[in-house]
């Protein structure tokens, strides 16, 4: 009886120990989770790549953005000096900061609740001009024995209206509008926001004042330069129509 009352007590102990420990091992499961969560894809790629463990990782500082779960405050941005990081920059816009961190720091700070996410702050590079991004002078270079700018074609430019002394909108020194229309609330076609006239250079711009480089898609192209948006960019469909 004895014996059996002791196995019964110790199969008791054995299954709080295992709930015990499957609950703990849970909740750093899940604290690990969330530090893990609060960090960029590309970040976590580094970390996850073992780099965080070579020597150059833990002294060389990574330029970041660490965003705030709250306000970012004087105290926040003792945490990350506390860390070892420099705080560049603060941002009330995105309660967070600019800063340079290593990626070990970086692992402390997400596992704190002050904090919400880390990213990098990445670089930025301009993509280069019109013809470019838009692939429109890599297609003319494959293609040989044809004008591949737009000469024959008419383009509507439905919008404000365009400004005919704007010299990226004159071909070999003739005015490129071949059409002047204006809906009926109107009393002119001209263009008093400068959105029209935006729109028709990235269509039609010969590229004249760069030179070249703000060449638009077709530079040869005539221009039907239709207005039905007023100076304030509002219109009616039925203008469109």
């Amino acid at each position: 009886m004895k014996t059996t009352r002791f196995l019964a007590i110790a199969i008791v102990v054995a299954a709080i120990a295992l709930v015990v420990f499957t609950g703990s091992s849970g909740a750093a499961s899940k604290k690990t989770l969330n530090w893990r969560n609060k960090i960029s894809p590309d970040l976590l790629d580094q970390i996850d790549s073992g780099a965080i463990n070579t020597m150059a990782a833990q002294d060389q500082d990574l330029d970041v953005i660490v965003q705030c779960a709250s306000a970012s405050t004087a105290t926040q941005a003792q945490i990350i000096q506390g860390l070892g990081g420099k705080v560049k920059k603060s941002y009330s816009i995105l309660n967070g900061f600019s800063a340079s961190m290593s990626l070990r720091a970086l692992q402390t700070l997400a596992g704190r609740p002050e904090f919400s996410y880390v990213s990098p702050d990445r670089p930025l590079q301009q993509l280069g001009h019109l013809e470019t991004t838009t692939g429109a002078a890599q297609i003319r270079s494959l293609v040989s024995g044809v004008n591949l700018d737009g000469s024959g074609v008419g383009i509507a430019i439905l919008d404000s209206g365009i400004d005919k002394t704007v010299h990226d909108l004159s071909y070999n020194g003739n005015s490129r509008i071949s059409v002047d229309a204006a809906v009926s609330q109107f009393t002119d076609a001209k263009d008093y926001s400068c959105h029209g006239t935006h729109v028709a250079a990235i269509a039609c711009g010969t590229g004249h004042v760069g030179p070249g480089a703000y060449t638009g898609i077709a530079p040869g192209a005539k221009i039907i330069n239709v207005k039905v948006l007023d100076r304030t960019g509002k219109g009616y469909t039925s203008d469109l129509i």
